[in-house]
């Protein structure tokens, strides 16, 4: 198991590179500059002073030359300089993964939490009117985009009965609650549906028709031996009460 894990780790090294080549590519060939876009909204500035921000930040280099400069930094963790806030790449990076890693836990736990018992609940009321309703339900789960889901949910939650914050800047349960029901909703309708088909999957194999046919079996058992108890216990209470009228005739 390890060695597999490692392989495919190893493996996942070329796959990033290309991705991260390709995105570089792509931005070369939007035909502007990170230069050109900073400078875009800032009025009339002469091609000269665009020039030396372009030769102090490497850009006036060839494009391999860039991507392989760029490549260095992120593996020494400097990931440089935004352009719009003037701070520090990986420190704005670092301080916001703790919401990122909050917002993510959440949201899994609270698609864990829905979608199971409810694929299951699908699976066992299967063609009933639960089933449907589910089913009715995941759909529009699926059919609804996260952007208009998170408006609905700032209209009622925030707006209307203002039980949570439209913005927040802390790192909260309640903050994350908003943008964790967006993604659960999407989430649980797409993987309830999956845990449904595949209970269905599993009751519809033999071991389980099996076990069911068994169980029927043994509940009939006993059914059958409850009767045939309950017919002794009436035939003996019979025979009490007809002793004594035996008994009075003799005499």
């Amino acid at each position: 198991m390890g060695r597999y894990a490692l392989r495919r780790l190893i493996q996942l090294i070329p796959i990033l590179i290309g991705i991260t080549f390709l995105s570089f590519a792509m931005m070369r060939l939007a035909g502007s500059d990170a230069m050109t876009e900073m400078y875009a909204n800032k009025g009339a500035v002469s091609q000269e002073v665009i020039d030396l921000k372009r030769a102090e930040l490497g850009l006036d280099k060839p494009f391999v030359n860039q991507y392989f400069a760029w490549l260095g930094g992120m593996l020494r963790g400097d990931m440089g300089v935004s352009y719009v806030s003037g701070r520090d790449v990986f420190q704005t990076f670092v301080s916001k993964l703790p919401a990122t890693l909050l917002l993510t836990a959440l949201s899994i736990l609270l698609t864990i939490v829905i979608s199971i018992p409810l694929g299951v609940l699908a699976a066992v009321k299967h063609d009933k009117i639960i089933d449907y309703c589910l089913r009715f339900l995941s759909f529009i789960g699926n059919s609804l985009p996260n952007f208009f889901v998170a408006l609905l949910l700032m209209q009622l939650l925030a707006i209307k009965l203002n039980w949570l914050p439209v913005i927040s800047n802390g790192t909260s349960i309640r903050s994350a609650m908003m943008p964790t029901l967006t993604l659960a909703i999407s989430m649980s309708a797409k993987y309830m549906r999956q845990v449904r088909a595949t209970v269905l999957e599993e009751l519809n194999k033999d071991y389980v028709i099996g076990a069911q046919a068994w169980r029927a079996r043994q509940r009939g058992a006993v059914a059958e031996r409850h009767q045939v108890l309950d017919a002794d216990h009436r035939d003996a209470v019979g025979a009490v009460h007809r002793q004594p009228v035996g008994r009075h005739g003799h005499h």
